[in-house]
């Protein structure tokens, strides 16, 4: 593992290609990662910046379907990393990727995990969670490359946009919560409650 000294500041590209080499270095090359968790207490602020570094390279492989043989690494590092520190998903850059690859991967059970962390914040009463945190993953399950994404992972996206709705949103909104809603059967359920309350 690198040092993480004088990670704090600099410039953008300097501070990913320190996440690119920490990366490189434990999960890619070498299957060292679990390595990395104790950093967390130590230096917080860069493992954050790691997590989202690592979080986007898994989002980029699951869109473009590619197959990379330290894929498994890089999601076993991410994803027990959100597990074990669920703050970090008070991030929204972490919270975006994670929820992309949560709602994404089926039968995965880190996936799901991470999935019920995510459930449980966007439905908490003082949720900082926010509606285009939901519309950018929704517009990137809807623009994919590939195949349809499944109705699975699509209802996984409706509940949470069921939670935040009925939470958060006020009838002035639901013209921008509608178009998130993802075309399935819960999903037509979904539309046809909003409807009905308007």
């Amino acid at each position: 593992v690198v040092s993480t000294q004088s990670t704090g500041t600099g410039q953008p590209k300097a501070r990913e290609s320190i996440c690119q080499r920490v990366l490189d270095d434990n999960c890619v090359y070498s299957n060292s990662y679990p390595d990395l968790y104790s950093l967390y207490r130590a230096a917080p602020q860069f493992m954050l910046m790691l997590l989202r570094h690592a979080l986007n390279q898994v989002v980029e492989i699951i869109k473009n379907r590619e197959s990379q043989s330290y894929f498994s690494s890089l999601l076993d590092f991410s994803l027990t990393l959100c597990q074990q520190q669920e703050s970090t998903l008070s991030d929204p850059g972490v919270f975006s990727a994670a929820l992309f690859v949560s709602v994404s991967l089926e039968g995965n059970e880190q996936a799901e995990k991470v999935f019920a962390a995510i459930f449980k914040r966007v439905s908490a009463k003082d949720s900082s969670v926010k509606l285009t945190y939901l519309k950018e993953v929704a517009k990137s399950l809807t623009e994919n490359s590939g195949k349809e994404p499944s109705d699975a992972s699509k209802d996984r996206l409706n509940q949470l946009i069921l939670v935040l709705s009925h939470n958060k949103i006020k009838d002035e909104d639901l013209p921008t919560v509608v178009p998130l809603i993802q075309r399935t059967e819960f999903g037509e359920m979904m539309l046809q409650a909003l409807q009905g309350a308007s």
